[in-house]
């Protein structure tokens, strides 16, 4: 670390170890305030993770972005977690939303600077999680929906259409991101095909509640393809 002079014997070498610079000459140890500030964020992170905490995972995981904004981990989970943390009513916003930092997420893991084993344990990760979260949207908006009286049920139809087609949507997206980055593991394509076949089994239950039921039921076809191709 060439930007730091000890303040003892002015070397400019330093051995490097969790935040802590420690003089090579003199072995004066200085502590890297920011790293260090990180790291403990890290650690208040991941036990709200572990905890599912969505509210403390999102509040220090955006704090952590800032200063490691090409690390996965923050991205993935400050998303996931506002998204995880929707009401029935924001099922729809709250999966569009997600769904659009996917592909980012897996380009960051992609072009990371480590193994592909340790890139394909994440993605696997990232993948199950937006599965699990998928079927939880899914499962709560049906659930809704259906137990609605039918005056309630026709004038809330296009609200429950946009909850499926948000759902529908961060699937479809999974997988292709997944194909963008990881399309030559196949282990990978397996989570992209499961995702399509989620995304095709959200869509073919309001397809035909659209206004246009014939362009959905061309794009579930093509995603029926892609998933048992």
């Amino acid at each position: 670390m060439e930007s730091i002079i000890c303040k003892n014997c002015n070397g400019n070498q330093f051995d490097i170890s969790g935040g802590r610079y420690v003089c090579k000459f003199c072995g004066t140890v200085f502590v890297d305030k920011e790293k260090s500030k990180t790291e403990r964020l890290y650690l208040l992170a991941r036990r709200a993770k572990d905890e599912n905490n969505a509210e403390n995972a999102v509040k220090y995981y955006e704090m952590i972005l800032p200063d490691d904004p090409l690390n996965w981990e923050p991205a993935f989970y400050s998303a996931y977690f506002k998204a995880s943390d929707t009401t029935i009513k924001d099922i729809g916003s709250s999966a569009y939303t997600m769904s659009k930092s996917l592909d980012s997420i897996m380009m960051i893991v992609s072009t990371d600077n480590i193994t592909d084993q340790e890139k394909e344990s994440i993605v696997i990760e990232v993948a199950d999680k937006i599965m699990d979260l998928g079927e939880m949207m899914f499962s709560a908006a049906l659930d809704f929906y259906r137990d609605l009286d039918i005056y309630s049920k026709s004038s809330r139809r296009s609200d429950h259409i946009d909850r499926l087609s948000g759902v529908k949507t961060m699937l479809y997206q999974l997988g292709d991101s997944i194909e963008e980055w990881f399309g030559d593991n196949p282990m990978l394509m397996g989570k992209a095909r499961t995702s399509w076949q989620m995304g095709v089994i959200v869509h073919k239950k309001f397809a035909f509640m659209t206004t246009d039921p014939e362009t959905n039921h061309r794009i579930i076809e093509l995603y029926d393809e892609k998933a048992n191709g």
